[in-house]
Order: structure tokens, then sequence, then C-alpha cells
């Protein structure tokens, strides 16, 4: 008995050993299509078949929509270790900025980098608050002439930014000229959409 294979009305394969696919059982391409009241078996199992593959792609769609699917989850995931790796960035710009706005004494600049409940302590132990450190800063009690950043380190921390490095410093200070290398530790966090200052700690290194 011979046996032929239909796909939505179309002749896939020849039965092994038939004329038409010189005994190799290959498959070909559709050449005729099944006509209204022909072969209504093999036509009612191919729509069934055809129905149920339909049903499993549907499927698959509808999961692929809900966990965002193959190449858009990685997307995501990448976008979300690309956002702290990009806040990162942000963070070391505004850290290098404000050292520059400590040399060139600008403090409207730092009043916008440094946050209001700030705490900054000093290498020698003593902590300021935001408006003593920039007091100190403007009278010139301390004057910075270079700050040179030998390490930077952001990394997130929750929702803040945890920086640790070492810089080394050319300053004055109360008229007398003062090299120095720190050790530090800041926070940053993000306020209102601007990374801010909220702490700073520093140690001398010998």
């Amino acid at each position: 008995m011979r046996t032929r294979v239909y796909w939505m009305g179309e002749l896939l394969a020849s039965p092994p050993g038939s004329q038409r696919d010189g005994g190799r059982g290959v498959a070909h391409h559709a050449t005729r299509r099944i006509t209204a009241g022909a072969r209504p078996r093999q036509a009612t199992a191919a729509k069934s078949f055809a129905a149920v593959l339909l049903i499993t792609l549907l499927g698959g769609l509808a999961g692929c929509a809900a966990t965002g699917g193959g190449r858009g989850a990685g997307n995501g995931t990448e976008t979300v270790a690309g956002s702290g790796a990009s806040a990162a960035g942000i963070v070391e710009g505004v850290e290098r900025e404000r050292f520059a706005a400590m040399v060139a004494v600008d403090r409207p600049r730092l009043e916008r980098m440094l946050a209001d409940s700030l705490r900054y302590c000093h290498s020698n132990g003593r902590c300021e608050t935001k408006d003593e450190f920039l007091a100190n800063l403007v009278s010139g009690q301390m004057r910075y002439r270079s700050i040179e950043v030998l390490e930077m380190q952001p990394r997130p921390v929750g929702t803040a930014m945890l920086v640790q490095g070492r810089i080394a410093i050319e300053a004055e200070q109360a008229g007398q000229p003062l090299s120095l290398e720190l050790a530090y530790t800041d926070v940053y966090e993000s306020r209102s959409g601007v990374w801010q200052m909220v702490a700073w700690q520093s140690t001398r290194l010998p």
C-alpha cells in the first residue's frame, strides 16, 4: 500500500521505493493539491496537524511576550547592568569636577555637588558640615593648588554610590606649603536626579 504525506494540501514526500523519488524517499517540493473530496482522511489529518502547530506557535509567542523573549530579555539584563555602569561613570565625572571646583574655589558649583547633610571628615580627624567646609575653603585657610587622582573606584551600593580612591594634593595651609597623599572613601546619593556627596573620610598615607 502506498502512503503519501500531505502538508496543508501539498504533497511533500513520496514513499521509499516509489517511482517518484527513485527509491530514496527524499522530500520533494509540492507538485499538486488535493481537490475537493479527494483523500478526505489525509486532508483532515493535515488540517488537524496545522491547527495544533498554530496553537503551539501562538503559545510560544505569548510566552516570549510575557518573559521579554530571548534576545529582548538579554537586552533587559544588559540595560540594568549598563545603568549601574553609567551611574558609576557619571559619579566619577562628578568627583573629578568636585576636585577641580575645590582648586578653583568655585563655591556655587560645590553647593550643587554637596548634600546639605554632608559630613566631611579630614585626614586629621576633624569633621565639618557642608557650611563649615565651604566657609573654610572660601576663607583661604586651606588653599588647594592641585588635586591629582591616583586611583578611583566607584561602585553602586543599594541606591547609593560608594567611591574609594587615592589622591595627591598640593596645598597651602595657613600660608605653609603642604604635600600629602590620601586614601579616601566617600558616598554619593542621587537626589532629584542630581548626584551629591553625603560623606567623606580620608586617611593620610605615609
